[in-house]
């Protein structure tokens, strides 16, 4: 017996007015998860426009910096920083519909976090000596910042592979299908950009001067764009929870009114037959 079914079985035991409360909670919590989602998505895109043109609109002369990591030694430094704890402190809040797709989002949300907090190094040329006695007072490793960047997007990688127990709710095959393949090649994306980023920044720091602010760029956008698409699969899910309700609602109403015919009957029944026994 599928999920829907179940619904029905369930709302089936339910009064008229209690399923209307119901179906208000239900449209209530799904409101606000999707609009939780949504969000999210919206500070990803927004997160590394604010860092490249943030400073031309706040009249700040900065050029394009190496990778979205190295604005954290800029003014735009806050940010950078404001941006990763929300993105971290919705994903340690947001509920998976699973235990590990749950436990993942808060390993990702902590490991988001750390990407601040845990800050990358300073590019210094060699002979700006400014830059390298300035470097040696900041706070700065790059190994965990690395750690937490690439752990963030296998997390999160590892989330969006764990589609089927809330996939199997849609009904729609082709949409289903479309949605098994989005969420695969997102997930190969997540893994794949980090990757080539930290590879660049560490082998090949030089040669892929901004190649790595773009390789991130395309990092960030695949994570927003899981953010959409999640949105609307739980979107189509819940279509089809509230057309699997509406139609248990109608059984619902038919049998109390069923009830109410059979309830009158025996009224009028019973009266009838005390007028005959005081005639009697």
């Amino acid at each position: 017996m599928n999920a829907l079914k179940q619904l029905k079985q369930l709302v089936a035991t339910y009064s008229t007015l209690r399923l209307g409360k119901a179906v208000d909670l239900l449209k209530h919590i799904l409101a606000t998860y999707s609009n939780l989602r949504i969000g999210v998505a919206v500070v990803a895109l927004a997160f590394p426009l604010i860092l490249w043109f943030g400073p031309q609109l706040l009249g700040i002369k900065l050029e394009l910096q190496p990778s979205m990591s190295a604005y954290y030694h800029t003014p735009m430094r806050n940010a950078f920083v404001g941006i990763l704890f929300i993105v971290g402190s919705f994903l340690y809040a947001y509920r998976g519909y699973t235990l590990w797709e749950d436990k993942l989002l808060n390993v990702a949300g902590i490991l988001a976090i750390g990407i601040a907090v845990f800050p990358t190094g300073i590019n210094c040329s060699p002979d700006d000596l400014a830059c390298l006695e300035r470097a040696k007072l900041i706070f700065t490793s790059p190994k965990l910042h690395g750690f937490c960047a690439v752990g963030f997007f296998i997390c999160i990688s590892l989330v969006t592979l764990s589609f089927r127990p809330t996939l199997d709710l849609v009904q729609n095959q082709t949409t289903k299908k479309a949605l098994t393949y989005t969420y695969i090649a997102l997930a190969a994306l997540m893994i794949v950009l980090p990757l080539i980023a930290a590879y660049l920044s560490y082998y090949s720091p030089e040669n892929g001067r901004h190649v790595i602010f773009w390789v991130e760029f395309a990092a960030v956008y695949v994570f927003a764009t899981y953010w959409m698409v999640k949105s609307f699969e739980v979107k189509e899910t819940a279509l089809e929870m509230m057309l699997a309700i509406s139609e248990a609602s109608t059984d619902v109403k038919a049998l109390s009114k069923e009830v109410q015919v059979k309830r009158a009957e025996r009224a009028r029944h019973a009266s009838q037959g005390k007028a005959i026994q005081l005639q009697r």
